[in-house]
């Protein structure tokens, strides 16, 4: 009797201490808190929180959210620091994949342990993928185009040729930038959700980009002189002062990061000579020595990249320029040219095209890895490049061998925005 009572308290003891091996049952040595249901749910952030209402033993000492793909997310795995001490504290989670499922949990942790909140879960929003081109249907003239989804909207009606160059989307606003033609010239516009503004009446002037900062709507361009073409930047519709030079320069990319404003292009310094040129809020950067053009810029920690071409010779050679500092795209010596650039959590993405043996092959870099998406039987050209969580979007052309098909490639993988049937391109993408 007394060996099977031994034996029941050896037991009782050890299933005792297992269960305090394993996550402790709430007391009221632990925090008291709740998570907040979640909100601005998008495609790669959302925000929540917490509401603590007791510390529990001692103080709150460190608080937050923390989440997974996987049920029950802990300190241990991903987890925001929102400060200590009772009461409510927001979190906002970014970096999040699009369409994914995720686990949510607020935690707090005093000096015995963390106690976490009710457990929440939320899918991130599938992202829309715009593209700006043109496209030529039944006769008429090209006209603007922007393709959300793959779904075509017409912003001209195509009595005269007209093209977007860029897409930029704030909120549910589309805007898109490019030139439609008139019986006198092109004519630099801007469209808001299919409504267009024109920016300048000087005949075969044009927009090239569109970017959003908070209420202002800043369009990158040309005012066709004279004395020459002058590259001109649109605020709210208003040009702005920019060192354009007397014999002629033009503006390309855009990019606002706080008050300052770059913008890109070329600036002609003699008959067909021309040197790269970045302007920040309106004053020219780049060595006078260098020839060549800057197609596109993205600022990102205050530092300033940027893609184009320089000049050897009468060649093309596609560059990368990260604070001026050059990197040659393609092998160096075939004719290329870099037509977008993208920085995601530090991972710098550029659009090319280069020329291998004849053949336009569309390629990207990242952080010095190509990947070419066509494969050198048929031109095609690279335009635009976006990165959303891990996929990276491109925007470009293929030949079918007739015409050139507007596509986009995620991750590698291309589609067809028309049959192919039609005249149609290209120029901008953007995500969101």
């Amino acid at each position: 009797m007394r060996f099977h009572l031994l034996l029941t308290a050896i037991c009782l003891l050890f299933y005792a201490c297992k269960k305090e091996a394993g996550t402790p049952a709430p007391t009221a040595n632990f925090p008291v808190l709740s998570t907040t249901t979640v909100s601005q749910l998008g495609t790669t952030s959302v925000k929540t929180g917490g509401t603590i209402t007791a510390s529990g033993n001692g103080t709150v000492s460190a608080r937050g959210v923390c989440w997974g793909t996987a049920a029950a997310p802990t300190i241990v795995g991903n987890h925001t620091t929102e400060g200590s001490g009772t009461g409510s504290f927001e979190s906002t989670i970014t970096g999040l994949t699009p369409a994914t499922t995720y686990y949510l949990r607020a935690y707090a942790s005093n000096q015995d342990g963390t106690a976490y909140g009710t457990e929440l879960s939320f899918t991130t929003l599938t992202p829309d993928v715009y593209v700006a081109g043109y496209e030529a249907t039944g006769g008429a003239a090209i006209s603007a185009v922007i393709w959300k989804n793959g779904v075509p909207t017409r912003l001209t009606n195509g009595d005269f040729e007209a093209q977007a160059y860029a897409v930029y989307v704030s909120g549910t606003d589309v805007y898109a930038a490019g030139y439609e033609k008139n019986a006198s010239g092109a004519v630099p516009k801007v469209w808001k959700n299919g409504t267009a503004t024109a920016l300048s009446a000087v005949p075969e002037s044009y927009a090239y980009n569109v970017f959003v900062s908070g209420t202002d709507v800043y369009v990158a361009g040309e005012i066709n002189g004279p004395p020459a073409l002058a590259a001109t930047v649109w605020k709210n519709g208003s040009p702005m002062s920019l060192d354009a030079g007397t014999d002629g320069s033009y503006a390309q990319g855009l990019f606002v990061n706080g008050n300052d404003i770059y913008t890109t292009g070329l600036k002609f310094t003699g008959p067909a000579t021309y040197m790269p040129a970045i302007w920040k809020n309106g004053v020219v950067s780049f060595p006078s020595s260098i020839k060549g053009s800057v197609n596109a810029v993205y600022v990102y920690n205050n530092d300033i990249y940027a893609c184009g071409y320089e000049l050897n010779g009468s060649t093309r050679i596609g560059k990368f320029w990260k604070n001026g500092v050059p990197v040659t795209l393609g092998n160096g010596t075939n004719v290329s040219s870099g037509s977008s650039v993208y920085v995601n959590n530090g991972d710098v993405y550029v659009a090319f095209s280069e020329s291998v043996n004849g053949i336009y092959v569309a390629k990207y870099l990242k952080n010095g890895t190509v990947t070419s998406l066509t494969g050198g039987t048929r031109t095609g050209v690279s335009t635009g490049i976006v990165v959303l969580g891990n996929d990276v979007y491109v925007a470009g052309t293929e030949s079918n061998g007739t015409r050139n098909v507007p596509k986009i490639w995620k991750n590698g993988v291309g589609t067809n925005l028309t049959d192919g049937n039609s005249f149609a391109g290209v120029n901008g993408i953007f995500v969101k």
